[in-house]
């Protein structure tokens, strides 16, 4: 998964870990990376952007290949694919993460999976605008 490392409220790094556990040393904290970048502010939870800088717009559309990298590199994954094989999960919406080439962001199946896997809406914003990025 994408991490920031913050040190004195600035993200000074962006890296890939397995989990946030990592160590980044001495009054480093680790936090998710999903969003933001260096340079970023870290305050009470909240990544906020450099003044002027632009913050990406969430895109309404990405290749199914790109979202999935996009949940394997948020740490999502598992837990998505858990919410689809979950056996109260409807059909149709099991038939559309199976064979959707392309996911919209206003996706009834989408927005069902990401309920059940706890995905917030703001989360999902991170995941389209993450997965724009992908090259697959």
């Amino acid at each position: 998964m994408r991490a920031h490392i913050v040190s004195s409220g600035i993200v000074v790094d962006t890296i890939m870990v397995n989990n946030l556990d990592y160590d980044a040393g001495p009054g480093k904290t680790v936090i998710d990376g999903s969003i933001g970048g260096i340079g970023w502010t870290y305050a009470n939870g909240v990544l906020t952007p450099p003044a002027g800088a632009a913050v990406p717009t969430v895109p309404q559309s990405v290749t199914a290949a790109q979202g999935g990298i996009a949940l394997i590199q948020a740490g999502l994954m598992t837990v998505v694919q858990e919410a689809v094989d979950a056996p109260d999960t409807p059909a149709d919406v099991k038939w559309a993460w199976a064979r959707a080439a392309t996911w919209e962001r206003g996706s009834a199946a989408l927005a069902y999976l990401a309920d059940k896997a706890g995905i917030t809406a703001q989360q999902m914003d991170d995941l389209f605008v993450s997965a724009a990025e992908i090259e697959a």
